[in-house]
């Protein structure tokens, strides 16, 4: 039935197009059929398709900022990031205040990495929403992206007692099952990091010990063979751990 009626759409459109040539301006009752045939691609998720004609619904002037939000969703669910921050960063700036664009607008920055630009914006939305069990869950899980344990359980134990058994917070024993799970990695982490620098250690040691170096401390230039021993060389492996990021599970 969408897709029978998107094509009605398309068909309408055509016939509509057919009025304006040349250098006519587009009029305002084209740019909303192209709002509707817009919408009507949202809803097949095409939403390419969909964005092409946000696009030209957003030339119209009065329907500019309405297809400005509607193009950058587009660009999210199509997974352009980089798209989608460069046309609701400006939005942001004009309307701070405006809890929707706020979201998506932080949403977006983490999902490019931008977690450092995002986080703030986080604390905000929840800052001014305390009683919005929404907020408080968002601020939960940017406080985990940025390696926050003890504050993000610590917000937790607020949820609970604020919101009790809200629908929106239905998946807190997970969220605190992956603070143990990252708490745990980051653990493990250190530990290998701990044992590297210990055998690097030990390799050094060894070497003094087997004289490597002669009675001089320079090292021992007999070549092989020349007192019936081998020299040997200990190559130090040192690896990198990289604790920078942990992703969500």
């Amino acid at each position: 039935m969408r897709i029978y009626l998107l094509w009605l759409l398309v068909a309408s459109f055509t016939l509509s197009s057919c009025a304006f040539t040349g250098n006519s301006v587009v009029r305002q009752e084209l740019a909303a059929e192209y709002m509707d045939l817009a919408d009507a691609y949202v809803a097949v998720k095409k939403y390419d398709k969909a964005a092409t004609f946000y696009e030209r619904a957003g030339t119209h002037k009065a329907y500019y900022n309405a297809t400005r939000y509607k193009l950058a969703r587009m660009y999210a669910l199509s997974g352009k990031w980089e798209n989608a921050v460069e046309i609701l960063e400006p939005l942001y700036t004009m309307e701070p205040e405006n809890l929707l664009v706020a979201n998506s607008y932080s949403y977006a920055l983490v999902s490019l990495g931008e977690l450092e630009k995002a986080l703030p914006i986080y604390e905000k939305n929840y800052s001014e929403n305390t009683d919005n069990p929404v907020q408080a869950r968002n601020y939960a899980e940017i406080l985990f992206l940025a390696k926050r344990w003890d504050d993000c359980t610590a917000h937790i134990a607020r949820m609970r007692e604020q919101f009790g058994d809200a629908e929106e917070l239905s998946d807190l024993s997970d969220l605190e099952k992956r603070i143990e799970a990252a708490i745990e990695r980051e653990k493990k982490e250190a530990e290998k990091e701990t044992e590297g620098e210990a055998d690097d250690s030990g390799s050094t040691e060894g070497a003094e010990a087997t004289g490597d170096t002669d009675d001089t401390g320079e090292p021992d230039s007999s070549e092989p063979g020349e007192t019936g021993e081998t020299a040997e060389t200990t190559d130090t492996d040192t690896t990198d751990i990289d604790g920078e990021s942990v992703e969500s599970e």
